[in-house]
């Protein structure tokens, strides 16, 4: 009986020693408020976005990250784009601020598209109206090319970015 009382008690010691160090290692790194712009790029894995934030210090353990996102089922669902972070959040902040809306959007138009179809893909991110765009634009002298924009940015300011591109591009 003596055996399986200190078994137990071992076992219950493992197990809050481990739930104490899950706990630490999710927690803020600091209490500092100074935010950090944090750009994830797309296609970037867990993993890299893991040793990003540990690079700036924004996290504790790289492990504790990938293992606190997989195991929520949030892995598949953090959004490219910039981020406003600070290490005062916990992982578990930093995960949920990664899987909203992003500051900054990133927008592919890919070479070969009509202003047509670069107007539907502007409008699939920030919801402007293709008709707005179609109306600034010039066939031939959007530059497509992959941009990071701010969440709410005009058609003016899209067109113009664009159009400023192809003319640092090409010249006369």
């Amino acid at each position: 009986m003596k055996k399986l009382l200190v078994l137990v008690l071992i076992f219950l010691a493992m197990l809050f020693s481990v739930k104490g160090w899950w706990e630490h290692e999710l927690s803020a790194v600091s209490s500092d408020k100074t935010s950090h712009k944090v750009i994830i790029v797309k296609g970037k894995g867990v993993g890299e976005i893991a040793d990003q934030l540990k690079g700036e210090n924004l996290i504790r353990s790289t492990l504790a990250f990938r293992l606190y996102s997989r195991q929520s089922g949030l892995d598949s669902k953090i959004s490219a784009g910039t981020f406003s972070l600070n290490p005062s959040m916990s992982t578990t902040k930093i995960i949920d601020t990664l899987t909203g809306k992003p500051n900054e959007i990133w927008v592919t138009l890919i070479e070969g598209w009509r202003v047509e179809e670069m107007a539907q893909e502007i409008n699939s991110k920030f919801e402007i109206r293709n008709s707005s765009f179609l109306a600034l634009a010039k066939e031939g002298y959007m530059f497509p090319d992959t941009y990071l924009f701010p969440d709410d940015v005009t058609v003016d300011q899209v067109a113009k970015r664009l159009q400023a591109t192809f003319d640092e591009k090409y010249s006369d």
